[in-house]
């Protein structure tokens, strides 16, 4: 396991992300896209956990019930 990956998963584990921590992963890994349903917007993120506590944050401060894709390499 990486340290990066160490680290992520140790903060991951202290508390769940705040509205900030949020707004500052969705500015640095976020896209927002345009489609035949409207805006769209996309993080993309290789840590699964972090996937499930975005998946969390969304549905607990805006009750958005996100999709996760998973795709492999």
């Amino acid at each position: 396991m990486s340290f990066t990956v160490a680290v992520k998963e140790e903060i991951l584990g202290q508390h769940h992300l705040s509205r900030h921590e949020l707004s500052a992963i969705i500015k640095m890994s976020g896209s927002i896209g345009l489609s035949t349903s409207g805006l769209t917007l996309s993080v993309v993120t290789e840590n699964a956990k972090l996937a499930r506590h975005l998946y969390e944050s969304f549905l607990h401060f805006y009750e958005i019930k996100s999709e996760i894709r998973h795709h492999q390499r």
